[in-house]
């Protein structure tokens, strides 16, 4: 997988977050993410949307379905 910056909103407790790193690979149920401080693995059942930059043209998905 090449790892791509990509912008994650996910729920938190109650709240919504939003964080940016690259995805550096995936199963099928977590996602895991490098930061300047840290990887970070979020469930996917956590997950609401995904915003990936390729070329400069952002693309869209949520749990792995292009929207």
């Amino acid at each position: 997988m090449i790892s791509v910056e990509s912008k994650i909103l996910f729920i938190d407790g109650e709240n919504e977050r939003v964080i940016r790193g690259l995805i550096e690979s995936e199963d099928e149920f977590f996602i895991t993410l490098r930061r300047r401080d840290g990887t970070l693995r979020i469930a996917k059942s956590c997950i609401k949307k995904i915003e990936q930059w390729n070329n400069n043209r952002v693309e869209g998905e949520k749990h792995g379905r292009k929207i």
